[in-house]
């Protein structure tokens, strides 16, 4: 089953998030302003999500790409969902120009786009810093922990081993 990224319309209504047109472009700046490495995807215009570039905290890199394509951010390690502008789907900004009276000519503005973690629970925290310290999920069962917290431990693990493949 093909997993699909959905947003809502301007009449509310959610629909497929997907590239449409590459009429309006956008130029953007997107910074991770969270304290966690993230994968930038973008969405093709069928639909499907296409990684697009990694980003440490506090790394920045600078896109031009248009106004209808959409694009999302995650966590690399939990696959959380990242925010910008509280939204989990972002679409750019029309271009904005400035005047420069030394060149005498039109220059374009750049959009900061800052990458934000939604809210998280202690425990979701707790986790998120236990996988990072375990070298391996064979060290989970000396932490003694219920079995259902081991499970949702290895899960996470899982996700952090195929990132770094």
């Amino acid at each position: 089953m093909d997993e699909f990224e959905y947003e809502v319309d301007d009449k509310g209504n959610m629909q497929i998030a997907k590239s449409l047109d590459s009429e309006e472009p956008s130029h953007i700046r997107f910074v991770n302003c969270s304290y966690c490495s993230i994968s930038i995807y973008w969405i093709d215009y069928n639909g499907k999500t296409q990684l697009y570039k990694k980003l440490e905290p506090l790394q920045f890199f600078d896109l031009n790409t248009y106004t209808t394509h959409p694009w999302i951010f995650k966590e690399r390690i939990t696959q959380d969902r990242l925010v910008v502008n509280n939204k989990t789907v972002f679409r750019g900004p029309k271009v904005q120009y400035f005047w420069v009276p030394t060149t005498n000519s039109n220059h374009i503005r750049r959009e900061v786009i800052r990458i934000r973690m939604p809210m998280r629970s202690l425990t979701r925290l707790v986790m998120v810093e236990i996988v990072k310290a375990l070298p391996d999920e064979n060290c989970l069962a000396a932490l003694g922990l219920p079995g259902t917290l081991q499970n949702e431990l290895k899960s996470l693990m899982i996700l952090k081993n195929q990132d770094k493949s």
